[in-house]
């Protein structure tokens, strides 16, 4: 024991240099999200909580499964088959297909535990508290102060109630403090390589999948950029170009993939008073009190806004970047209800796309951080020493039980088999062999992503790209026509009906769901010898919503076939022979020139040829692929080959090996000087 004592004494003082390195700050800043949402990992005899039930388990965990089922396999994620009838999953930027740190999901079979997207999302907690912690290290030069401003970051409550399950939000969130960081190293060493790695981390914000925060982030490192450009006008010229030029070219690869989809989504159709949504006055009070039970993007916790007072009276040299951009934001962030958004929708107009303006909020808390970490440092300087640890150690202590506030009620009680378990009706429908869709009516867990969890082709989706003529059709054909047209042949409802094409095939008591078996005369492919001509594809489908049309005998198309369609004279036949998430293989013979059309959704980037040499593709009905044909055998293969996500992806390619090349540049001197 005495030995035991004195080897303590001994090594005491090596304990002391170990909490004053960087090292035990991160480990706190990693450890702390694990620790907010504890019940999620270790329940301690206690029913496990989870996430609650919302947009994580219907949108970012099926988006999240897709990609990672796709890599899994060694696919590329492109065409998303198992939702809209079809849908660019690339273009999907929800789908983080190009982020980096979530492709370790692949490393799952199919489908990864839910657990495992909880995990990511708290890992990346803990990296935006170290991301500020650099951050203030660089402006304060205090590891207190650091780690103080870490806390307020990576514990407010925008990180951590609701917002946190927009997982895409979240992972492009986090970047910001290193970005800053980078520019900071940039202007003041003058080492423009930190410009090129700033764009390269804001090209990843891009690839996590949101385009708006990625927007975002971009305005407040502008910002920065501009405050320094009246004391080296040159330099702050050329960091911006270099964190325009790299963080554009390595997040080509999604952002010209999520432009294309946008061209053809709803999103474009959004009027102002879409637009125009953002916080109420009343609402402010969040920096004050947690006033909703999820909804806390602005608050801090009381601790931390004193430290921001103080920094603003201690520290006012230093807090007007911080201040100026924090105000900013929150005017933008109220959307219609200040001035700001208002005059920045009347000189953009219709280029203004993003909705929820309180999403900006991101920009204010990460500078609200900054300003605590100041006051603090401030507060740290001007107490004596020997009372210095005792009120950081006191203040560390108020403020994270306060922060543990703004976490939020996002939580609830895992089910006991866990999440995403087959119904009953989804296991008498896994034993129906069938080649066809199925309408789920949003009626399964994961609501109209389910098929992206289960594995069937569905109808249904969820999306803030919806395709513009997915939802014109909702809004012009009849359930019927939606049936017959897109193959479905199975219905999954919590409705009792009773018509002459559908036959119940199993009642789900328990979960109050009907499967029905739909016959409606679809198919995957089909041939007609009469054409009618639309000027455009809004008309098509509304001629093709008459119930008198027969669809399977008459196409309406927006340009003249050619050849020309003729009248039927003996057999002939059309046959899918191969369906694959970026191909399509139909084969067929015609006795005389007709037009094939294919129960797929007709999208941009899909090419196709018969016998190997390319053809014109038709859109039929508005919505789906057709091909005229002479008479005679014929093989038409649909390829998806969007050139603008190879385009982008040689373009964020380069972009990235030019940035390591110079990493590697100034690293190889040093590694060779003796």
């Amino acid at each position: 024991m005495v030995r035991f004592f004195l080897w303590g004494k001994t090594q005491f003082p090596s304990v002391i240099n170990l909490l004053k390195t960087d090292g035990i700050c991160l480990l706190v800043l990693l450890a702390l999200p694990w620790l907010f949402f504890w019940q999620t990992w270790l329940p301690l005899g206690q029913p496990q909580l989870a996430f609650e039930d919302g947009d994580f388990h219907e949108q970012m965990y099926p988006n999240r499964v897709f990609t990672a089922s796709q890599y899994h396999y060694f696919r590329l994620p492109m065409w998303d088959e198992q939702v809209y009838a079809g849908f660019s999953a690339v273009g999907e930027p929800q789908h983080a297909i190009f982020y980096p740190p979530g492709w370790w999901l692949a490393l799952f079979p199919p489908p990864f535990p839910v657990q495992a997207l909880q995990t990511e999302v708290l890992l990346h907690l803990g990296w935006a508290g170290i991301g500020m912690y650099y951050l203030l290290k660089k402006l304060t030069g205090q590891r207190s102060a650091a780690l103080f401003g870490g806390l307020v970051w990576n514990g407010s409550g925008l990180l951590n109630s609701y917002p946190m399950l927009q997982v895409q939000i979240l992972e492009a969130q986090v970047w910001l403090p290193f970005i800053w960081l980078c520019l900071l190293y940039a202007h003041q060493r003058s080492h423009w390589r930190y410009a090129v790695w700033a764009g390269v981390l804001w090209g990843v914000s891009i690839l996590a999948g949101h385009p708006q925060t990625s927007a975002y982030i971009a305005i407040a490192a502008v910002a920065l950029l501009l405050s320094q450009a009246l004391q080296k006008p040159f330099v702050s010229l050329r960091n911006l170009l270099l964190f325009v030029i790299f963080g554009v070219g390595v997040g080509a690869v999604q952002w010209l993939a999520t432009y294309q989809l946008l061209k053809s989504s709803a999103r474009p159709l959004y009027s102002y008073l879409e637009l125009a949504g953002g916080f109420r006055w009343y609402q402010l009070s969040n920096f004050i009190v947690p006033n909703e039970p999820e909804w806390n993007y602005l608050y801090i916790g009381l601790v931390a806004l004193t430290m921001v007072a103080w920094a603003l009276v201690k520290q006012w040299r230093k807090v007007g970047l911080w201040l100026g951009l924090a105000m900013f934001a929150l005017l933008l962030s109220m959307g219609g209800n200040a001035p700001l958004f208002p005059l920045l929708y009347a000189l953009l107009g219709r280029l203004y796309i993003f909705r929820h303006q309180e999403s900006i909020v991101l920009v204010t808390v990460a500078c609200l951080a900054v300003l605590a970490g100041l006051g603090f440092s401030a507060l740290r300087s001007a107490l004596p020493a020997k009372y210095a640890l005792p009120v950081l150690i006191l203040l560390l202590a108020l403020q994270l039980p306060d922060t543990y506030r703004a976490r939020g009620n996002i939580l609830q009680v895992r089910p006991a088999g866990g999440f995403f378990q087959k119904t009953a009706v989804q296991q008498v429908l896994a034993g129906i062999p069938y080649d066809g869709r199925v309408s789920s009516e949003n009626s399964l867990q994961g609501k109209g992503n389910a098929g992206k969890v289960f594995g069937f082709r569905d109808i249904n989706g969820i999306s803030p790209l919806l395709p513009a003529n997915i939802e014109k059709m909702w809004q012009v054909w009849d359930e019927t026509r939606v049936f017959q047209l897109l193959d479905v042949q199975f219905l999954i409802t919590p409705r009792t009906l009773s018509h002459a094409g559908l036959l119940l095939v199993h009642h789900d008591p328990q979960n109050q769901l009907n499967l029905y078996q739909v016959f409606l005369g679809s198919s995957p492919a089909w041939i007609v010898h009469d054409a009618q001509l639309a000027p455009d594809g809004d008309t098509a489908m509304q001629s093709a919503a008459d119930p008198a049309l027969n669809v399977f005998e008459t196409a309406i198309l927006e340009q003249t076939p050619q050849p020309s369609p003729e009248p039927l004279t003996g057999a002939e036949t059309v046959r899918l022979t191969r369906i694959r998430p970026t191909q399509i293989q139909v084969d067929v013979q015609l006795n005389s020139p007709g037009v094939v059309v294919v129960s797929e959704m007709n999208a941009p980037g899909w090419v196709v040829t018969a016998n190997g040499e390319p053809v014109t593709e038709l859109r039929a009905y508005g919505i789906l692929r057709a091909v005229a044909l002479p008479a005679g055998t014929h093989q038409l293969v649909w390829n998806y080959q969007p050139m603008w996500v190879w385009l982008g992806g040689s373009i964020s390619l380069i972009s990235v090996l030019i940035a390591l090349g110079l990493w590697l540049f100034r690293q190889l001197p040093n590694r060779l000087s003796p």
